[in-house]
């Protein structure tokens, strides 16, 4: 199967390490109390426990954002706000995000990105609501803060306050944070995304020069050329997932020294990712030093049954509404397993190469409490679906894994829909 490897962004770097585990708390003089002016918070907001999210505009380490959550943490409380222990929702992810239980870190399912960690172990966060920060340049440079009822935007949503303060990426941006945080003033983001964003008091144009991971208004910097048999390499470990992402640093000489699973995006697998950095260590990809988030997804590639139509398959968990939160949600016997993922559509699509017509089919499954699928039925509701087609289907599901159950015993309800197309 043909993958692509898509490098997203890239900026200059000059610091150095190794992949490591789950780094420790990393207290320094910058998550001190601050003395910053106050802010209004909307009484909504008020004794609600928050979480800090990402820094975003920069390619950070996980050590790094760490750093910066502590840094956004100690202002937050400086402002009265209550506020999760970053190290402890940190860690949470980081289990998450290599199918481990978030409180004991055994393995027990599938690993799950950022919103879908959120979802399975909102209980443990014993968070309300987040605090999010981003640095942009548009075309002026600044500090976005967002405070929000909600743990995140697309599941639960709530009323958010917005505050900005000028920003200036060419100074580092572990001194020019707190500095900017204690400046933050009440800003009104644009209503929708296409409205434009009026100049945040104060703030300058892009400078010439920025540091080290920042990648907004990068796009210049000379991108990493992956030699073809280190790009055979890292294509081989994604094999059925849908894709996964990673950071990598350079030196000088453009040699691969540090690279890390980018686990808060989508494209986030970290038993992928990390085979992808085996793959790309030490690896000559450029000229310079630099630093850029890297994502291999997968290729679309044409499946054809025997009598020349083009295969479109696609799956899904059955849904129904929820008359509680008013929205649809997988049908499960456990709300611990909601968040399982279907096959992806280049796995699923082979499976119908003998089909003469559409076809749609029901899929039932039971997991263990491993996350581990130990029965699997199909049954067609529209359309014929052959005796091979149903073996082959039962096969890529029973590769399925359910996100840590919290019972010995689980079910899910799936559709599958196969669409013949001429070529």
């Amino acid at each position: 199967m043909k993958r692509l490897l898509v490098l997203l962004v890239a900026c200059k770097a000059h610091e150095s390490g190794g992949v490591g585990p789950l780094p420790p708390d990393m207290p320094d003089d910058n998550a001190r109390p601050h003395h910053a002016t106050k802010i209004d918070v909307p009484e909504q907001l008020g004794g609600v426990p928050l979480f800090v999210s990402d820094l975003d505009g920069y390619a950070l380490f996980e050590d790094e954002q760490l750093q910066a959550a502590n840094i956004v943490a100690a202002w937050a409380r400086g402002q009265g706000l209550s506020v999760q222990d970053p190290k402890a929702t940190r860690e949470i992810f980081y289990r998450a995000a290599r199918g481990q239980h978030a409180v004991t870190g055994q393995a027990c399912g599938a690993p799950l990105w950022r919103t879908l960690a959120i979802s399975r172990w909102r209980e443990q966060m014993k968070s309300k609501g987040r605090i999010e920060a981003g640095v942009y340049c548009t075309p002026t440079c600044w500090l976005d803060v967002r405070i929000s009822l909600g743990l995140d935007i697309g599941l639960d949503d709530g009323p958010t306050a917005f505050y900005a303060a000028p920003f200036d990426p060419s100074q580092p941006w572990a001194t020019e944070l707190p500095k900017r945080l204690d400046e933050l003033i009440t800003w009104r983001a644009p209503g929708e995304p296409t409205d434009p964003i009026a100049a945040v008091p104060g703030a300058v144009p892009l400078p010439a020069v920025t540091v080290p991971g920042f990648n907004r208004g990068e796009d210049d910097q000379p991108a990493p050329s992956v030699p073809p048999g280190v790009l055979a390499a890292a294509q081989a470990c994604v094999g059925a997932a849908a894709g996964a992402g990673v950071v990598i640093q350079t030196s000088a000489t453009g040699v691969v020294e540090k690279c890390e699973s980018f686990d808060r995006r989508i494209i986030s697998n970290v038993p992928v990712a990390d085979c992808i950095c085996k793959a790309l260590m030490g690896q000559t990809v450029g000229k310079t030093a630099m630093r850029t988030p890297v994502g291999v997804f997968g290729d679309e590639v044409k499946t054809m049954t025997k009598s020349g139509m083009v295969v479109n398959a696609s799956a899904d968990a059955e849904r129904a509404l929820d008359p509680m939160t008013r929205l649809y949600k997988p049908v499960v016997s456990d709300p611990s397993i909601e968040e399982w993922e279907s096959p992806q559509p280049w796995v699923l699509a082979p499976c119908f190469q003998s089909a003469t017509g559409n076809v749609e089919a029901n899929v039932k499954l039971e997991f263990d409490r491993s996350g581990k699928a130990t029965s699997v039925t199909v049954k067609a509701t529209t359309g014929t679906l052959s005796k091979d087609a149903e073996t082959c289907l039962k096969g890529v599901y029973a590769k399925v894994v359910a996100p840590c159950p919290d019972v010995d015993k689980a079910t899910a309800t799936g559709v599958v829909h196969a669409f013949l197309a001429k070529p």
